[in-house]
């Protein structure tokens, strides 16, 4: 039997959604449907009730699952046992972005260091689109960056999401009720840097509701943040102007009434920070380090009791 049919069933009941399935797996969704016919052939069963307009496993599904789970998970460490000595203790190279770096990354290399004792790490920092680019030139194995993006030949997992929100200095700008992302966009605001994800969201953000000349031309005075999340923080802490930021990034400032998150009805959505690999991944380990990192981030979501992180 095919492991990989056996695998695209776990992950097909995991994400009950053959899109998101063939997405996970870098797979079509006519590759997806067709693995999980030849696996029902297989075995001769049915594993999901296709009359049902939710993903609803059939009784034989669910009695197969537990132990498809078992064979797929055997079969992972049975390739990862099989990674030759040599190859863990080369130097494994990470790209992250900075909010992960203020988060769950020391919890990731406490973990890294524990389950690779004879490989060295180098972690470098950057903003998505550096980190794509040294991916894409081999400077770097995995990158942890805000995506998935569709490119060629690079596979995205989703890790955790982080709630964004729109935060200010509240001795300086007095906005405690509702307000509307037209009344916003009136108000001083802080762009990340162009070309950045996060300035292509904030723009998307206010495109999306009809407002595409942000800020506005007659402005005095635009500021652009440089890439830098002390930058940042420093110029929402000093009060020079309004900026869509990571909301757990303010957690002290934001309870003690320092900074306060606007109620901009039009909600920003949310950085999904994804684990991006080059297809064909190098070895086992870039699934084995993907696994931990989920494990840190949760753990960090888990001690800090923090609401504005979810661990996908």
């Amino acid at each position: 039997m095919n492991v990989r049919f056996l695998e695209t069933f776990v992950w097909l009941v995991r994400l009950r959604s053959f899109s998101k399935t063939a997405e996970m797996l870098n797979a079509t969704q006519p590759a997806v449907s067709n693995r999980i016919g030849k696996l029902e052939l297989l075995l001769n069963v049915q594993l999901y009730d296709r009359n049902s307009r939710q993903f609803v496993l059939t009784p034989a599904g669910r009695r197969i699952l537990r132990y498809a789970e078992q064979i797929v998970s055997a079969t992972a460490s049975l390739r990862e046992v099989a990674v030759d000595d040599e190859h863990i203790a080369d130097q494994i190279r990470i790209g992250v972005l900075e909010t992960v770096t203020i988060s769950w990354l020391p919890l990731l290399l406490e973990r890294l260091s524990a389950n690779f004792p004879k490989a060295s790490f180098r972690i470098t920092t950057g903003t998505t689109q550096t980190l794509i680019e040294q991916l894409r030139s081999d400077k770097v194995d995995l990158i942890f960056a805000v995506g998935p993006v569709d490119l060629p030949n690079i596979i995205f997992s989703p890790i955790c999401r982080v709630k964004i929100s729109w935060l200010c200095l509240a001795a300086k700008y007095d906005l405690i009720g509702d307000i509307d992302v037209v009344e916003l966009s009136r108000f001083p605001l802080v762009f990340p840097l162009p070309g950045s994800s996060g300035y292509d969201q904030v723009v998307e953000y206010f495109a999306s509701h009809g407002i595409v000349d942000i800020p506005p031309r007659n402005r005095q005075m635009m500021l652009e943040c440089v890439y830098s999340m002390g930058t940042a923080m420093h110029v929402v802490r000093s009060g020079m102007g309004i900026m869509a930021m990571p909301e757990f990034a303010f957690r002290k400032d934001i309870e003690a009434g320092i900074i306060r998150v606007l109620n901009v009805r039009q909600t920003f959505p949310d950085f999904c920070i994804t684990a991006g690999v080059k297809h064909p991944a190098p070895n086992e380990v870039m699934n084995k380090i993907i696994g931990l990192s989920k494990d840190a981030a949760l753990e960090y979501v888990t001690s800090t009791k923090e609401t504005a992180i979810t661990v996908d």
